[in-house]
């Protein structure tokens, strides 16, 4: 049985960024039954945080509550069926459980590879990356810098932590040491699409235009739909001022990421620059929030709903399959396993509302 961490009828005064980066601090010093107190208020105010969710189910296989771990990580699935990290942590408390059949059907479902150490290597190295984060969005760039180096110095190959001080860097506009950390990211992983974005990024604030431009072309061969690739190469072109250019790759990257922000800031801004009138279909830039209902988000909760009927978690599944049954209320699998799940729970037969 999943537990939610319902609302209270009590009203709850609690900054969420802060709770958030306390938590992550109670963390990462090992205070884990603190952290997941704090955690749970945070979800008590937004239950479809998947971040909070990730953490809770860390903290649990760390602490080897493997049972918790897996009904935080199941009702995560249930937000998002498509979260691979989930997956693999999903498998690991299985397999830490020795349910070795779980943890392989678990991670059947996990498509990129895992590189350390340890599991809890990984854990560990997460929870201080989300601390440097929490940091930073506080403009506590300093500290943030320290926690990245100090991962660094420990794990000189750990792309993730390079990638995210050369981050900070570009945003104080200390480009010489970003740029630092960008080569060293590609000494690593020599075609890292994302280093190569950044490097644009630097070149482009510093007015290098062309350079940015090259270097871009490099991202954008190997990720032909980026839409960072194509908005940087976009404002690039208009900076040398091959103007159209540089809006049609603008609105390529806007085709590519309806809700890319930068992409259309960047155009509003070329358009009112050179006195042009923005056409209709780019006017509308207001990103909508929650997760889009697609095809793939049935099939992927389908495929959750077979693996929580395998695992006997009979209520989830269920729930899974009401999920699959909002995207397509006719799905004739979904109705078959709903009514499979509902007799082992001895459920009255759910039925899609279809008056609308």
């Amino acid at each position: 049985m999943v537990k939610s961490y319902e609302k209270s009828n009590k009203p709850v005064k609690i900054n969420l960024e802060e709770s958030f980066a306390e938590s992550l601090e109670y963390m990462y010093n090992g205070r884990h039954d603190e952290a997941v107190e704090i955690f749970k208020k945070t979800l008590a105010l937004n239950p479809l945080n998947l971040n909070t969710w990730h953490k809770i189910s860390n903290i649990y296989i760390m602490k080897k509550e493997y049972d918790e771990a897996i009904n935080a990580i199941i009702e995560a699935l249930l937000i998002d069926p498509e979260d691979e990290t989930l997956w693999y942590y999903l498998g690991l408390a299985y397999s830490l459980k020795k349910e070795r059949r779980k943890a392989d059907h678990a991670h059947w479902r996990v498509k990129f590879p895992f590189e350390f150490h340890s599991h809890m290597d990984r854990l560990l190295l997460s929870a201080k990356l989300e601390l440097s984060y929490a940091y930073f969005q506080k403009n506590q760039c300093n500290i943030a810098i320290d926690i990245c180096e100090k991962i660094i110095a420990q794990y000189p190959g750990y792309v993730r932590a390079i990638l995210f001080l050369s981050y900070i860097y570009i945003n104080k506009e200390e480009y010489t040491k970003a740029t630092s950390m960008c080569n060293l990211t590609l000494d690593v992983d020599p075609e890292n699409t994302s280093a190569l974005n950044n490097l644009g990024c630097i070149f482009n604030n510093k007015t290098e235009y062309n350079k940015a431009i090259e270097v871009l072309y490099r991202a954008l061969n190997k990720t032909p739909k980026s839409s960072h690739s194509l908005n940087h190469i976009g404002l690039a072109y208009y900076k040398i001022g091959e103007i159209d250019k540089g809006i049609n790759y603008i609105k390529q990257s806007i085709k590519v990421d309806s809700k890319y922000q930068p992409a259309h800031d960047n155009l509003a801004m070329i358009y009112q620059e050179v006195g042009r009138e923005l056409e209709e279909e780019y006017r509308e830039s207001v990103v909508p929030e929650g997760i889009a209902k697609k095809e793939s988000n049935l099939k992927s909760f389908y495929k959750l709903a077979k693996f929580l009927y395998y695992t006997k978690n009979f209520e989830e599944c269920a729930t899974a399959c009401r999920k699959c049954l909002e995207y397509r209320p006719s799905s004739k699998k979904a109705l078959k396993l709903l009514s499979k799940a509902n007799k082992k729970q001895d459920i009255k037969l759910w039925k899609p509302n279809t008056s609308h």
